[in-house]
């Protein structure tokens, strides 16, 4: 019996002076800085411009929570509108003035969504810019044909031509 406690003792003080005899053989761990996860950095710098960009515009008293709600609310108008086109698509021949006024409806609820989103002035000189503006210019103008032919002479032949030089311009 005193040999089994003499080999204790002994096993005892072998391990106490080992710090750590299980930690030995693994590899230690960094832990990442989670802290640093919360904290504003350049990303989010970026994120705030266009929202600064967009308040130099003519709607400075819009926050960052309305200009998003009125571009999901100008998308799924637009995105209904579409929807409510497709619709007339088999009858086409039939009712092109109102698969073109939807469809054009759609297409100014699509433009003015991204105006929410950037402020009008600014998306209005990006559209203008000078390697858009061609393109601007001849989808701009077959919107507006597409309106006066279907509204005001509402001629189904010449609103069906400028429906699709629309979608020609939209390509």
């Amino acid at each position: 019996m005193a040999n089994l406690k003499s080999e204790l003792d002994e096993y005892l003080s072998r391990n106490n002076s080992d710090t750590k005899p299980l930690l030995n053989g693994i590899p230690s761990v960094s832990l990442p800085k989670v802290g640093s996860w919360f904290k504003k950095n350049e990303a989010s710098d970026e994120a705030e411009s266009w929202f600064a960009g967009a308040q130099k515009d003519c709607c400075p008293t819009l926050t960052r929570l309305q200009r998003i709600i009125g571009f999901c609310v100008c998308i799924s108008l637009g995105i209904i509108c579409f929807c409510l086109a497709g619709m007339y698509i088999p009858v086409l021949l039939l009712k092109a003035r109102k698969f073109a006024l939807l469809y054009t409806t759609g297409s100014l609820f699509m433009i003015c969504s991204f105006s929410f989103l950037w402020g009008p002035l600014h998306h209005l000189r990006h559209l203008f810019s000078k390697e858009r503006l061609c393109f601007t210019l001849s989808y701009f103008s077959s919107l507006a044909l597409t309106l006066y032919f279907a509204l005001y002479q509402k001629s189904s032949p010449l609103t069906l031509v400028s429906a699709v030089a629309q979608v020609i311009a939209l390509l």
